[in-house]
C-alpha cells in the first residue's frame, strides 16, 4: 500500500473509532489484573472460572466476570473468597464522561455491555492462611511404655 492510499485510510477510519466504542472500553478496557498473595505463599489457588495457579500470582480476568477464589496449602485450612463484579468510581466516572462530555447515550451503551465500567472486588485477593486444628484426639502424644510393661 503506498503512503497516499495509507494516510487517508486512516485519516477515514481513525475518526470513526469512537462510535464503535466507549470512553471507559478505550481507557480501561474490558479485563484486569486480579492479585493473589497468601501468607505464607506457595498456595495453590484455584478459581471457579477453571484457572489455576501458585500464590503469589496475577491472572487476567474480565472485569464483568464474578469468581469464587481458594486457596489451599499442605497443613492450612482452605481459605475462600468470593470476588464480584461491580460498577466502580473509575467505570461511572467513564459514564458520566460518556453522557455529560461527550452527549452519546450509543457509548455509555457500549461501556456498560462491555464490561468497562465494571472492576472486581476485592482486588487483590489476600490471604493470611491458618494453620489446620487438628481433632484432640490426633494431638495428644501417644503413651508412654514403662520397662515393667514390656515384659
Amino acid at each position: 500500500m503506498n503512503k497516499t492510499k495509507f494516510c487517508s485510510v486512516v485519516f477515514f477510519i481513525l475518526p470513526l473509532l469512537p462510535l464503535f466504542s466507549g470512553c471507559a472500553t478505550l481507557t480501561r478496557g474490558t479485563s484486569e489484573a486480579y492479585h493473589v498473595v497468601s501468607d505464607p505463599p506457595g498456595a495453590l489457588v484455584s478459581l471457579s472460572t477453571g484457572e489455576t495457579c501458585t500464590t503469589p500470582c496475577v491472572l487476567d480476568k474480565k472485569r464483568d466476570e464474578s469468581f469464587l477464589v481458594t486457596i489451599e496449602k499442605a497443613g492450612y485450612e482452605p481459605y475462600r473468597l468470593q470476588v464480584n463484579s461491580e460498577t466502580c468510581d473509575r467505570g461511572r466516572l467513564a459514564m458520566a464522561g460518556n453522557l455529560l462530555l461527550i452527549g452519546t447515550v450509543l457509548w455509555a451503551s457500549i461501556d456498560s455491555l462491555s464490561g468497562a465500567t465494571q472492576g472486581l472486588t476485592p482486588n487483590p485477593c489476600e490471604a493470611k492462611l491458618v494453620p489446620a486444628v487438628f481433632p484432640a484426639a490426633i494431638a495428644q502424644p501417644l503413651p508412654t511404655i514403662t520397662k515393667d510393661q514390656q515384659g
